[in-house]
């Protein structure tokens, strides 16, 4: 069996990441206030998985993409399809350095989709032919260009307001590729290895106990100099929040609630939590920023950027029990009926 390159691994997946939470500023902001809600601060954020966007003429879909990961040894897994989206998805997991290993506990799945080119309209074939042709010529490219947080594989083409408009008539996703390109669509913050769970969980309860009573947030005997602790440390401390996070429901709260306010997907019909029939993938995300884009043909608009998203995996029923579990023994994969809505994350909202 081939070594696994962990380093070049990690190196891909911040390649991505730095640029989307660079542009994205609720990505930033949210992933930085569950930074602050961990007992451990940021080491214990893990991402579940990378999402991307693409076209599937010319070569320009889920295989250019692939490509990237597919050299690093990630292994396709199941495809699914959104008919009424026309899309078609497959997600990749991370190589096992081991046989019976957890490779998702080391690496971040990665999800792939593109739109159905010759499911869409005339009209937005003929824009979305206009650019892959432009993409095909430099396609041994594509993937590393999308790699570096590249926005657009469109060669010397700069979009058109009315190619834009056009495909957003047909389909929001296609138009969200347009004007972004092959650059990461979201993040998924792996909610299930960030909440405090079982004898963790007590000891956070009982420091947030001593913290209310006086003791402060790192516990143990109250310091007599605690008056003279430097404003970094005090401000820390005030930004963590009291409430311990055990589940999707608390990270949602957090976020939605003050001082925060982030807009969810779902909140306007209660749909906010996205649950696979078998209950045991349990997805939300946030609505997308708005980004401004400048149009060849001039002007610019204001678009629907990018999102991030919160996903558990509850322990698989033959291990629920099991006084550890890790990664391998949680629900894996994804749920059409869960992802079909996330899609949306990125619509334009009226």
């Amino acid at each position: 069996m081939a070594s696994v390159d962990h380093d070049a691994i990690r190196a891909t997946v911040s390649r991505f990441v730095e640029p989307y939470l660079a542009r994205n500023p609720t990505a930033r902001a949210a992933v930085d206030a569950l930074a602050s809600a961990a007992p451990n601060g940021a080491s214990e954020l893990h991402w579940d998985h990378l999402a991307f966007r693409s076209f599937d003429r010319d070569g320009c879909g889920v295989d250019a993409v692939a490509r990237v990961f597919l050299d690093l040894g990630y292994v396709p897994r199941d495809e699914l399809r959104f008919p009424k989206k026309k899309l078609l998805a497959r997600w990749y997991a991370p190589p096992d350095p081991d046989p019976g290993g957890d490779p998702c506990a080391t690496h971040p799945r990665v999800f792939i989709s593109h739109v159905l080119a010759d499911r869409l309209s005339p009209a937005a074939r003929d824009v979305v032919a206009k650019y892959t042709t432009a993409a095909a010529e430099v396609l041994g490219a594509i993937a590393s260009a999308a790699a570096a947080g590249s926005r657009r594989p469109w060669g010397a083409l700069v979009p058109t307001r009315e190619d834009y408009e056009t495909l957003a008539a047909d389909s929001e996703y296609a138009a969200w590729v347009l004007v972004h390109g092959y650059s990461l669509n979201h993040v998924a913050v792996s909610v299930h290895r960030l909440v405090a769970e079982g004898a963790k969980r007590m000891d956070v309860e009982g420091r947030m106990k001593s913290a209310a009573a006086g003791g402060g947030i790192g516990g143990g005997e109250a310091n007599a100099d605690a008056d003279n602790a430097d404003n970094a440390d005090d401000n820390a401390k005030k930004k963590r929040p009291a409430k311990v996070l055990t589940c999707l429901e608390d990270v949602n709260a957090l976020l939605s609630g003050p001082p925060y306010g982030f807009a969810l997907n779902g909140a306007e019909d209660d749909s906010v939590v996205k649950v696979s029939p078998d209950g045991l993938l349990r997805q939300s995300s946030t609505v997308a920023d708005v980004a401004s884009v400048t149009f060849e043909d001039g002007g610019a608009l204001d678009v629907p950027s990018c999102y991030v998203e919160f996903a558990e995996r509850l322990p698989l029923p033959q291990f629920a029990g099991d006084a550890t579990i890790t990664e391998a023994k949680r629900r894996d994969g994804f749920e059409v009926g869960n992802a079909d809505p996330i899609f949306e994350s990125t619509n334009a909202r009226k």
